[in-house]
């Protein structure tokens, strides 16, 4: 059997990223076996498993609902996040040039994560910040002082 990276890693990733240039999307061949698929599908009723629920017509989305994973991910979800997220950065990272934008796309999701968890973190502290002082009367040593009552939480 294969696995979800042998899968990704099998797909045209050159006719991927023309695709995603001309259309903005890209489609490609099932990545998940019947049997992946099922095993997840069972996990709905499990309302523990995931961290929100969204639903769509609520947000005039069309009907129907959909469920983020809470962490820990399945690990075929992870896996494929993790494979998928390897191939696209590059991608994004072109995308990203031809904006003229400086920043870019780690190789790799555990760096991309930790820059998010990082960002998330400093605008934690910038709000406990503001809410001891005043958001006009926020200075970066403000921030840098909140950060170990943010990590304490």
């Amino acid at each position: 059997m294969s696995t979800v990276a042998s899968r990704v890693a099998r797909l045209d990733w050159a006719a991927l990223g023309r695709e995603l240039d001309e259309r903005g999307h890209a489609l490609t061949t099932p990545l998940l076996t019947a049997t992946e698929c099922r095993r997840l599908a069972v996990l709905w009723d499990q309302g523990d498993r995931f961290r929100s629920h969204v639903d769509m017509a609520q947000h005039r989305f069309g009907l129907g609902s959909y469920r983020y994973f809470a962490d820990p991910l399945p690990e075929v979800v992870g896996e494929l996040r993790r494979e998928m997220y390897a191939r696209l950065a590059p991608i994004a990272n072109r995308w990203s040039e031809l904006a003229g934008a400086r920043d870019r796309f780690p190789a790799q999701l555990d760096a991309f994560t930790a820059a998010c968890a990082a960002v998330r973190l400093h605008a934690l502290a910038g709000r406990r910040a503001a809410d001891r002082i005043g958001a006009d009367g926020v200075i970066a040593s403000d921030v840098i002082e909140a950060l170990p009552r943010i990590l304490a939480d």
